[in-house]
């Protein structure tokens, strides 16, 4: 299939999961048996574990009739040999972004921003601003859909030296948003607005801003108020210091990017402080909380009025022509149908969350490492781990 075909291929899929969200035209009508589905996705989580010996990963899903399923492998700390619980709490990274894209949308549909709205009628004001890429002419909705234009400071290869001179000096230092921003400033823009796709943690600091100068308040705040409590994400918060409630550590190459110590956390406190990714991503969380937030979101259940459209109608093609974004939202096609979700990848941690509209199905999964032999495989791990559920839903024996 060519670029040109999967781009097409993709809008038409967008197009249909619109139409037909949340219908789960493919779901089952007979019961299954969820003692059975259960020990099949132990079975393959253990077996995955033992084969690529990475330290421990939990999944957990959530089936169309709400039938919860949690699971864990392997280690939480390698050095204490102590096993890793399905309750556990990683960092989520990216996945974050799918709470600042929310709450934009939420704060939309109430009229106190639109996310046609030049970024410039939020932060114009700021001296600074003047000097971002495409400061006069990108939007809100490009923020939010990587199609700005808007270079990622995470990789200036001035960020990484200058962070880990601060680390060193103060653990508890953090980038702030201005300070990410700076290494941005007066760089030209990779493309003119809604020309492209370039991924940007500094897009997502851009449109954090918004949120907060939109609904005057602290995001955070926003995000706990408008999400967290009422869908009883009680496992899930911000990572916005040093010492976070049961989170295991992570484990990293020794050549990683950001030369940071190859475990996150020493003495109970992470040895750097995740305060700086904010917007880019900014929450601890649970795989279990993860497939409850997708399904509520995807499913249309996460705001009181309709949002969907806008969620997944914005999408553009990614640079690969493989997947479309939308609102903090990644469309694909897979053996098992259209799959909404979000990556995330912090040092240390890797976090997928997916949930397959055909079949009515959410799953996640969270590995406390970012090692480079196995950093790329949450992804195949994670559609192995949907077909088995799939394959339950369908009757397969």
């Amino acid at each position: 299939m060519t670029a040109r075909h999967r781009i097409g291929f993709l809008q038409v899929a967008a197009a249909v999961l619109l139409a037909g969200l949340p219908g789960h035209t493919s779901r089952p009508e007979r019961a299954i048996d969820p003692a059975r589905l259960a020990r099949r996705i132990q079975a393959a989580l253990d077996s995955i574990q033992a084969r690529d010996g990475f330290p421990g990963a939990t999944v957990a899903y959530i089936l169309p009739d709400g039938t919860t399923g949690e699971f864990a492998t392997g280690l939480a700390d390698l050095e204490t040999r102590t096993p890793m619980r399905p309750d556990a709490r990683m960092l989520g990274a990216s996945t974050g972004k799918t709470y600042v894209a929310a709450t934009a949308l939420a704060l939309a549909k109430e009229g106190r921003l639109s996310l046609g709205d030049p970024v410039a009628r939020w932060l114009g004001r700021e001296e600074w601003y003047r000097r971002v890429p495409n400061a006069s002419t990108m939007t809100v909705r490009q923020l939010l859909t990587h199609s700005s234009g808007v270079p990622d400071h995470v990789y200036d290869p001035r960020y990484p030296t200058e962070r880990e001179r601060q680390r060193r000096a103060n653990l508890d230092w953090f980038a702030t948003p201005q300070y990410a921003i700076g290494f941005i400033l007066d760089k030209p823009a990779h493309f003119a607005p809604g020309a492209g796709f370039h991924y940007t943690d500094t897009g997502y600091h851009l449109a954090g801003l918004v949120v907060e100068a939109a609904c005057g308040c602290r995001y955070y705040d926003e995000a706990i108020r408008r999400f967290l409590v009422p869908l009883g994400l009680d496992r899930t918060s911000p990572s916005d210091r040093r010492d976070l409630p049961g989170l295991v550590p992570g484990y990293l190459d020794e050549t990683n990017h950001f030369g940071l110590p190859t475990k996150t956390m020493a003495d109970g406190k992470l040895v750097w402080n995740p305060r700086s990714e904010w917007t880019g991503g900014g929450m601890v969380t649970n795989s279990r909380d993860l497939a409850r937030w997708a399904k509520a979101l995807y499913e249309g259940k996460a705001l009181p009025v309709p949002y969907l459209a806008d969620l997944l109608g914005a999408a553009v093609a990614d640079t690969a022509g493989r997947r479309s974004y939308g609102l903090a939202v990644s469309i694909a096609m897979t053996e098992l149908g259209p799959k909404l979700g979000h990556g995330g990848w912090i040092p240390g941690y890797r976090t997928d969350m997916a949930y397959y509209p055909d079949w009515g199905f959410s799953l996640a999964i969270q590995m406390n490492t970012d090692r480079q032999a196995v950093r790329n495989k949450i992804g195949p791990y994670a559609l192995l781990l949907a077909g088995l559920v799939k394959a339950e839903l369908a009757g397969s024996r």
